[in-house]
């Protein structure tokens, strides 16, 4: 007769839909090698800087990112990325010198990617963007040269008031400070004060004649990015007598 060979039971089928678009997360370095971080909200100056970015799952392909930021020369749109490992992307980071770029306002960052399943995130925010996005500070601080004390001395003491914006280090030293002359006139430079907006550049023990002003040098402050303070303008000068005028005889006509 005919033999029926036994029924096999197959397990049932398992299928799993990801319906789910990724997400991201992001981590400034200062190095390319992704090992140095920079810490959160910090304020960038000039320079190459870079982003790991990490996906919550793999990729079909390189994510893309946009970035706003303050002063036009530092954004970005659908600026690629490179492939770390895994589901790890950097991105290089170059910020430009921006007059705008004063360091107030925070980066808005976005990410475009697509799982393998198809699944798209276009211009998403990394969910830890509030406190990794920086800082583009790329204005450095200025200095302000006050008038002079008195305009016109013999000896002296003759002082100036030097003005800092946006400094947060001030290290200003006599060395620094350039005295403009004409004529035999010389004096001795001295920096006084403390603080990170003013300081009292004073010129004592004052001799010959002409004029005396001052420069401030580059380097004498810095900013929270570390932008160095460039030089001042020259001062306005005064005046140093110490030789007395020449009399003028005076010639009176003969009278008829």
């Amino acid at each position: 007769g005919n033999i029926t060979a036994p029924l096999a039971i197959c397990a049932p089928l398992s299928i799993t839909y990801d319906s789910s678009a990724p997400t991201f997360t992001m981590q400034y370095y200062s190095d390319s090698n992704l090992t140095s971080t920079i810490t959160d909200n910090s304020k960038l100056k000039a320079g190459t800087y870079y982003v790991k970015i990490t996906a919550s799952e793999t990729l079909a392909s390189t994510p893309t990112v946009s970035i706003t930021a303050e002063g036009t020369a530092n954004d970005v749109t659908n600026a690629s990325t490179d492939l770390v490992s895994g589901t790890a992307y950097k991105y290089t980071r170059t910020i430009s010198s921006d007059a705008s770029a004063i360091g107030s306002t925070l980066e808005d960052w976005s990410i475009t990617g697509t799982d393998i399943t198809g699944n798209a995130s276009t211009n998403v925010s990394p969910t830890n963007e509030s406190t990794k996005t920086m800082y583009t500070d790329t204005v450095a601080p200025t200095i302000a040269i006050g008038s002079p004390s008195f305009s016109s001395t013999t000896t002296g003491p003759i002082t100036y008031t030097a003005t800092y914006t946006d400094a947060s280090v001030v290290t200003l030293a006599s060395g620094n400070i350039t005295l403009n002359t004409t004529g035999t006139a010389t004096g001795t430079v001295s920096v006084s004060g403390t603080g990170t907006s003013t300081r009292t550049v004073t010129i004592s023990s004052i001799t010959g004649d002409g004029t005396l002003g001052i420069t401030i040098g580059t380097g004498t402050a810095t900013d929270v990015a570390t932008n160095l303070a460039s030089s001042s303008s020259a001062s306005q000068t005064f005046t140093v007598i110490n030789t007395a005028p020449t009399n003028q005889n005076t010639v009176y006509p003969t009278s008829v």
